[in-house]
């Protein structure tokens, strides 16, 4: 399904910051100009590392949460659990 967005609406957005602004010069820089824009989506993707720590009886407390994917190696267990972002629309 295709969106469409006039030009006020973007510049709108740009101007609440709900979009960023980025401004690519195509030829000599002047005073008058034409405008178009393009959006670009941007995703990132950050691991997060949570440490647990012994807690006094010498026990780990780990949620059973992270335990979706486990791999043993020599020194380390690594889980690894993948986690849908809810506040992207």
């Amino acid at each position: 399904m295709a969106h469409f967005l006039n030009k006020k609406i973007v510049e709108d957005k740009i101007q609440s910051k709900e979009f960023k602004h980025e401004v690519i010069n195509v030829g000599k820089v002047q005073e008058e100009y034409i405008s178009k824009y393009i959006l670009d989506l941007k995703v990132d993707i950050i691991a997060k590392e949570y440490r647990f720590y012994k807690d006094e009886k010498g026990k780990y407390n780990i949620p059973k949460e992270f335990y979706a994917i486990r791999k043993r190696t020599k020194n380390h267990v690594c889980n690894i659990k993948y986690r849908r972002n809810s506040s992207i629309r």
